[in-house]
C-alpha cells in the first residue's frame, strides 16, 4: 500500500487505466528494454512542430507515439519498484506507473496538448502537495512538469519526501538556455529556465544527489537523474 498523508488537499483516487495498481516496474521489463536514447532532433524543427500543435490541436506530429525520444530516455533510467509519474496528463510514460495530475482520471483536458484528451491520472492532486506517505515510492518521473512550479525548492523537497532513501528522480525539463525564449514564449505557465549547471546546483539544495544531467533532445530539453540522499 502506498498509504496516505492526512490531512491531504484534494486527495482523490481515480479509476485505474491499465497496468499493475501498485505502480511496480520489474527488472527486465519495458524500462530495461528501452536502452540509452538521446537524439539530435533540432530545436528549431521541434519548435515548429509545437507551434503547429498549439494552432491545430493535441497531436504532436511524429512524436505522438510510443517512440518519443524523451519517453525512451526516461524509461531507460527508471529503477524497478513503484514508480510515480507527476503531471502524467493523457498519456503516462508507462501504463505501469502511478499517474498524478490536476485533471482527475477520465476527465478531459482543456489546454495545450491535453485539450480534449482524457486524463490517465490515478490520483488527482497538485504535484507539490502529494497525498502520499513518506518514502512511498521507489522512483518519481516528471516530464515537462518542474517548470510549472513557482517554488522549485518546495516541489523538489516534496518529491524527495515521497521517494524512499536511495530512490530515484528522472525528470525532463526545457533547455531554455540553449534555445532562449522558446518555451517561455510558447507557454506562460513556464516559470523557470534551466541549464545543466543550474540543475546541478538546484537538486543538491533539496537533498538530491545528481547522477546525470545533460541534453535529452538537443537544444530543446534536458534530462536530469537524481538520487534521494
Amino acid at each position: 500500500m502506498l498509504g496516505a498523508r492526512e490531512p491531504a488537499r484534494r486527495q482523490r483516487r481515480e479509476p485505474h487505466h491499465g497496468g499493475p495498481r501498485d505502480g511496480r516496474v520489474g527488472p527486465g521489463g519495458t524500462a530495461a528494454d528501452a536502452g540509452h536514447h538521446l537524439t539530435r532532433v533540432t530545436a528549431g524543427d521541434l519548435l515548429t512542430r509545437v507551434r503547429g500543435l498549439l494552432r491545430r490541436g493535441p497531436r504532436f506530429g511524429p512524436y505522438a507515439d510510443d517512440e518519443h525520444p524523451e519517453r525512451l530516455a526516461v524509461l531507460s533510467r527508471v529503477i524497478p519498484g513503484r514508480v510515480l509519474e507527476v503531471g502524467c496528463g493523457h498519456r503516462k510514460t508507462s501504463p505501469d506507473f502511478i499517474g498524478v495530475d490536476l485533471v482527475p482520471g477520465g476527465e478531459l483536458g482543456r489546454i495545450g496538448n491535453v485539450r480534449g484528451q482524457r486524463s490517465m491520472a490515478d490520483i488527482a492532486a497538485d504535484g507539490d502537495r502529494l497525498p502520499l506517505r513518506d518514502a512511498a515510492v521507489d522512483c518519481l518521473v516528471a516530464r515537462h512538469n518542474l517548470e510549472h512550479y513557482v517554488d522549485l525548492v518546495g516541489v523538489l523537497d516534496e518529491w524527495r519526501r515521497v521517494v524512499r532513501p536511495g530512490g530515484r528522480l528522472v525528470a525532463v525539463v526545457p533547455d531554455e538556455i540553449r534555445y532562449p525564449g522558446s518555451t517561455l514564449a510558447l507557454d506562460p505557465t513556464h516559470y523557470h529556465a534551466f541549464s545543466e549547471s543550474s540543475l546541478g546546483r538546484l537538486l543538491p539544495r533539496t537533498g538530491w544527489e545528481v547522477d546525470e544531467v545533460g541534453p535529452c533532445i538537443e537544444g530543446w530539453s534536458l534530462l536530469v537523474v537524481g538520487r534521494s540522499a
